[in-house]
This record gives C-alpha cells, structure tokens and sequence, in this order.
C-alpha cells in the first residue's frame, strides 16, 4: 500500500508540479538494457540530466528547465508546462497583429539588458530559457501566424549551450524546407492569396537562414485535434494539419524530415500485430471485422523510430529512406490483408492473405505434413 501511496506521489510531482511533465508510456527505450532505439532526448540535453532505464528520469538539480528534450523526442514523451507552446503561440498571435515580436533565450537577455545593441529595436520581447525548445510544429505555426513580425535572436558566439544551437538549426532547416515545399505547392497549383505576398521570416541560430518569400494563408492550424486511441502526440497531430492546409511537394531524405515510412513484405507478415502493439504514435493499428483483419498505416503520423521493425519477429517490415510530402496528408492506407476462413480439417477459424486458396489452417497443416513425413519414413 505504501509503495503505491508514493508511486502516485512521484506521478503527481512529474506531471503537475515540475517545469517539465514526462509520459513514460509514450518512451520507446523503457527497459531496453542493450539495443536503443532513440537516445535524442540523452544525446541533446544540456546538463546531462536524463536517464533512461525502466523509466524516465530527470534529475532535477542538474535540468536547466531549457526544454531541448521537449523538441528533440519524437514521440512527446517530455512536455513543457511551465511557458508550455500553446501559452508562447497565443501571446505571439495576440502580441503580432499589434506590434513586431522578438523571441530570446535567457542568455541573449541578460547578456543584452540595458544596451543599447540589443537586437531588439522595439516591440514585444519574449524571453525563454532555450530556443531549441521550439520543434518544427511550433516553428511552423508562429511563423505562419505572424509573418515578418516575428523574429527568433540569434545565438551568440559565447553561449555555453552547444548542442541547443546544434538542435536550433536543425530545426531550422527543417521548417524552411517545409516552408519552401509550401511555396512550391502554392505557385504550381495557384492557389489565390488570403493575404498581401510577404515575407516569413525565420532566423535561427548559427544556421544563417535568410528570410523567403512565402505565399501562404494567414490562418494557423489547429494543434489540439489529437486522438488518444491513435496515440498521436499533440506536436505531431498539429504538424499534420498544417501540412494538409499546405499541400506540400517534393521528395527528401528520410533523415532530413521528421517523418517515417514503412513498407511491408506481404509473403512474411503474418499479422500478428506486435508491430501495431509497438508503435508509440499509433501510425500502425490492425483492424479487425468479420471478413477479415488488415494492418493500416498513416503516414503522417510515423516518426521512424523503428520500434514496429524490432517487434517483427517475421521481419516483414522495412523503413524506406526516401519520404514523399505529397503523401503525408494521406488518410490510413491498407499495408496488408487478411481473410477469415473455416478450416475443412478443424473447423476452427483461420486467416489468409487475400486472394489465398487454403482449406486447411497452419496447425492442421503442420500435423498432416508431420504425419506424412513419418509415413514416409516408416515406408522406406
């Protein structure tokens, strides 16, 4: 009873009481003692404050609250609460229409107070312990919220945070080739203009990107559209539905995008569904009837974690390297199919691929075919 008492303790003090709130659920490495799948959130933290083992943990007195962690796992296990994305987002739309927006980290603030080169020339200012706390949905819908009166301030030279500005520019890059595929869409379908062509700006870090042009309505997506059966987290459910206002284009290098794609082997799958089992954002779901049973995928919604890979014991599916915009705002597509039959030997109910002609399902086939292999053994 007790034990219980402070498990429920320690879940209360993760999830309402600290800067940053973590769903062990949604970690794909729990437990894994030698072959990780993801280490982002370990490999990017600042202070080295996070460890994964059969669960979670953050030490506190080393966490600088930064929020790195938040924008580097790709399936959301760490969430900030305290100036959480939504609060940022609001003040920016509310505060953009009105007057121009600066977002600083801590650093550039107190190095900057009261001098008279501070970046910021007027305006509102909105300070943040780390930039790379923004992910690329957040990225997205501030930008595409206030156009030019949006601006991130460059990271200094002297910051000590070195691999925040690593995860600053490659979330930069990112969100500008996403920008840029937008555009692409726009002119080639020509779509008409909600709002006077201007630029949207994003500068990020050490990346050195330089302002576009981009052709895009003024309305921001909805993030809070998120399903809990599909798992989708709420950063990933609000990347899919800008993409799917945008009607992106263009093909990319797996490692460039924060997008998956699985193939599977319709000879080996057997459907078992550990792969659906495994998924932490839902991407893949087994989708049982009368008929027969399928295994679905949305695109959008896979993170390339290769969780799915290491729970096929058949070795069915494969993540391809190249991903396709085009096809992320695609609804659910069957990867594999298989219908329900009645075993003429049994009589119990089995399933085959599609289009299969078995009478007999796989155990009455393995009896029979040992049965005629010690038959023709004691023939001989």
């Amino acid at each position: 009873m007790g034990s219980i008492f402070f498990d429920v303790l320690r879940r209360l003090s993760e999830s309402q009481l600290s800067e940053i709130a973590i769903d062990q659920e949604r970690c794909i490495d729990i437990g894994r003692k030698e072959k990780r799948l993801c280490t982002a959130c370990q490999e990017n933290c600042v202070a080295d404050a996070i460890k994964i083992w059969e669960r979670v943990d953050i030490d506190w007195n080393r966490c600088v609250r930064c929020g790195v962690c938040a924008a580097v796992c790709p399936t959301e296990v760490f969430t900030m609460q305290v100036l959480s994305d939504n609060m940022v987002l609001k003040e920016i739309t509310a505060q953009s229409e009105k007057e121009p927006v600066l977002v600083e980290c801590n650093f550039v603030n107190k190095r900057f107070e009261g001098k008279e080169k501070h970046p910021q020339a007027k305006g509102k200012k909105i300070v943040v312990p780390c930039l790379a706390r923004f992910s690329e949905t957040f990225l997205l819908q501030s930008s595409l919220a206030a156009g030019n009166n949006l601006e991130f301030a460059k990271c200094t030279s002297d910051c000590s945070f070195k691999t925040g500005r690593k995860v600053i520019e490659e979330m930069g890059q990112r969100s500008n080739l996403l920008l840029e595929s937008f555009q692409a869409a726009s002119k080639k379908n020509n779509k008409p203009y909600e709002k006077k062509i201007s630029e949207r700006r994003i500068l990020l870090g050490e990346a050195g990107l330089q302002a576009i042009n981009m052709v895009l309505p003024r309305n921001t997506p909805n993030a809070k559209q998120s399903s809990s059966k599909d798992k989708i987290p709420l950063h990933r459910a609000g990347l899919i539905e800008i993409v799917k206002a945008q009607t992106p284009e263009g093909q990319f290098i797996r490692g460039k995008m924060p997008f998956g794609n699985i193939t599977v082997d319709t000879e080996k799958c057997r459907l078992h569904g550990r792969c659906a089992e495994a998924c932490p954002t839902g991407a893949l779901r087994i989708v049982d009837n009368n008929q027969g049973k399928e295994l679905v995928f949305l695109y959008g919604a896979c993170v390339g974690c290769r969780a799915c890979l290491e729970a096929c014991s058949e070795g069915a599916l494969k993540l391809e390297e190249n991903i396709d915009l085009a096809r992320l705002a695609a609804p659910w597509v069957t990867l594999m199919s298989r219908q329900y039959q009645l075993c003429t030997s049994c009589g119990r109910q089995f399933s085959v691929r599609m289009g299969a002609n078995s009478q007999v399902c796989p155990s009455c086939e393995g009896r029979w075919a040992e049965i005629e292999k010690y038959a023709n053994e004691a023939g001989a």
